[in-house]
């Protein structure tokens, strides 16, 4: 991102260039020069002297470019040459400023916005790890859960089970007893009818004796 940022500067800077080239080279105003000085003559000549006398403030202005490029400072653009000319010196110098340009704006705004994109970047691994630890906790918990469910459902279903089959085997010992229950009353009921017959039997058999010896003495008797 950063080698994109400088050369995307770079390419700004050349468009730049390119457009001050064009500017500086271009001849409006000498192209109205000659009219003037077939006009006046004796003016265009007075003003190439005083030219000639007085030399230009740009070559004053352009001692540090004379100092810094090594050769004289025209002061004003050579219209003889293309509009476009690549001009080496001015291309160094150019460089030169842009290594520069880059030099500040690395240490006052892209230093600050690297440390931030770097900054953000680092928040959204941590959010991205802290969301993947929270899926796989969220995933343990679930898992868990369910294994809890599955333990107490089996719980519940074995209770149940217990609970009916210790509901079956209480309504077996009661369906027991209550049968033991009848049994005996059964046999206790048939022991006394037997022994009420008995008695009846014994009772029936004293009055029939009683009778018969009562009817052997009143026929003993006559």
């Amino acid at each position: 991102m950063v080698a994109r940022i400088f050369l995307c500067t770079f390419l700004v800077s050349l468009v730049s260039f390119a457009a001050w080239a064009e500017d500086a080279h271009t001849p409006a105003a000498h192209a109205a020069a000659p009219g003037a000085s077939e006009e006046h003559p004796a003016a265009a000549h007075d003003a190439a002297t005083t030219d000639s006398a007085h030399p230009p403030e740009s070559t004053a202005d352009g001692g540090g470019l004379q100092s810094l490029f090594g050769q004289p400072w025209a002061g004003h653009p050579d219209t003889n040459q293309p509009p476009l000319k690549l001009d080496f010196y001015l291309l160094i110098f150019t460089f030169v400023l842009f290594l520069l340009f880059i030099r500040i704006m690395k240490g006052a705004a892209w230093g600050p916005m690297i440390a931030g994109l770097n900054e953000r970047e680092a928040r959204v691994v941590r959010a991205e790890q802290a969301a993947h630890q929270a899926r796989h906790e969220a995933e343990r918990l679930r898992t868990e859960t369910e294994a809890r469910m599955a333990k107490v459902h089996a719980e519940v279903k074995a209770l149940l089970a217990q609970a009916r089959s210790e509901a079956e085997a209480k309504a077996l010992e009661i369906i027991s007893k209550a049968e033991q229950n009848a049994q005996q009353v059964k046999e206790s009921a048939l022991a006394e009818i037997a022994e009420a017959q008995q008695r009846a039997l014994a009772e029936l058999d004293a009055q029939v004796e009683s009778q018969v010896a009562l009817a052997t003495t009143q026929l003993l008797g006559r």
